[in-house]
C-alpha cells in the first residue's frame, strides 16, 4: 500500500495525536477568556494604567469582543482543518481495508506499523503453535467461571484459616467490572523481519489481585536474594562495572547480553512454585 503526502503526514503523528475536538474547545474558551482578563487586569493595576470604573468596564467589553472574535475565526477554521483530517482518516481505513493491510502501534517506539494482513497472522499463528500457551475461545467466555472458581478458592483458604477476613475482602473479585485477559501484539520493526510481541492484558482479570497481592509480599525476599546479582537502574549498573574495573577489566573482557524467547510461555508453573518453595525455605 502506498501513501499518500497527506496520509503520511498524519501518520507520522504518531499514535497519540487526536485530532481537536471543536465542542470541547468552545466549553473550554469561556474559562481561558475569565482567565485572560484577570492577567490583563492585574497587569493594568500594577503599571496604574486604569482608569475610571466606566473606562475599565467598556475596555474590557471592548477586550472580550475582540477575543471572541478571534476565538470564533479560529475555531471555524479549526473546523475546517478537522473535517479535512477526518475525511483523510476514513479514506485512508477505508484504503487499507479493501488493501488487506495492517495498521498497528509499534513496541518501544511512537510510530505506526504498516504490513500486509497475511504476514501478520502467519506471525500470530506460528507463535500459537509454538508456544501453546493460549487458545482462541470464540463466542464462548469462560469469564463467569473464572469469577466463581477464584472467589472459591478464596473462601475456601479463608475456611482454613490461611489467610483472614481482611485477605478475602481485598482480592475477591467483582463478577460486574470483571474482565476476560486477551492476548495481542505489537509489531517490533527494530528487529529484523519485524517479530511480533506478546502482550496479555489482564489488568482487569480474575486473579489480578491475587497476583498483584503475592508480588507485594515476595518481591521484598526476591530482592534480598538477588540483591549482588540483579541489576535496579542504569546508574547502578554504571556504579557496579567502576567497582569492578578496578579488578577485573582487561582488554579481552567480552560483554555478553542474552534476550531469552517467550520467556513467560517458557516458565512451568510447577517449577516457579518448586522455584519459590525454595526461596522460602531458605530465608526462614
Amino acid at each position: 500500500m502506498v501513501l499518500t503526502a497527506l496520509e503520511y503526514d498524519l501518520l507520522t503523528r504518531g499514535p497519540k495525536y487526536v485530532i481537536n475536538d471543536t465542542r470541547t474547545a468552545k466549553k473550554r474558551r469561556g474559562g481561558e477568556l475569565d482567565a485572560a482578563r484577570e492577567k490583563i487586569k492585574n497587569k493594568l493595576i500594577r503599571k496604574g494604567s486604569l482608569g475610571g470604573r466606566s473606562m475599565m468596564a467598556a475596555f474590557f467589553k471592548d477586550l472580550e469582543k475582540a477575543l471572541i472574535e478571534y476565538q470564533r475565526e479560529k475555531s471555524s477554521f479549526k473546523r475546517k482543518q478537522n473535517l479535512q483530517k477526518l475525511h483523510l482518516v476514513k479514506r485512508l481505513n477505508f484504503r487499507i481495508k479493501q488493501t488487506n493491510t495492517i495498521l498497528r502501534k509499534t513496541d518501544k517506539s511512537k510510530v505506526f506499523y504498516l504490513g500486509k494482513s497475511s504476514d501478520y497472522k502467519d506471525k500470530v499463528q506460528k507463535y500459537m503453535i509454538k508456544t501453546n500457551a493460549y487458545e482462541v475461545i470464540g463466542d464462548k467466555s469462560p469469564l463467569q467461571d473464572l469469577v466463581v472458581k477464584t472467589n472459591h478458592f478464596l473462601r475456601r483458604l479463608w475456611q482454613e484459616k490461611r489467610i483472614t477476613q481482611k485477605h478475602v475482602e481485598e482480592m475477591s473479585v467483582d463478577p460486574v467490572t470483571a474482565e476476560l485477559a486477551h492476548l495481542y501484539f505489537l509489531p517490533k520493526p527494530y528487529k529484523p523481519n519485524t517479530p511480533l510481541r506478546p502482550i496479555l492484558a489482564g489488568i482487569k482479570s480474575s486473579p489480578m489481585k491475587i497476583s498483584k497481592f503475592l508480588d507485594r509480599h515476595l518481591r521484598p525476599l526476591f530482592d534480598v536474594m538477588t540483591k549482588g546479582s540483579s541489576i535496579t537502574g542504569g546508574i547502578y549498573l554504571v556504579k557496579r562495572l567502576r567497582k569492578w574495573a578496578q579488578f577485573k577489566l582487561t582488554n579481552d573482557t567480552i560483554f555478553v547480553t542474552i534476550d531469552v524467547s517467550d520467556l513467560y510461555t517458557m516458565v512451568p508453573q510447577k517449577g516457579g512454585l518448586e522455584a519459590i518453595r525454595k526461596m522460602l525455605e531458605i530465608l526462614k
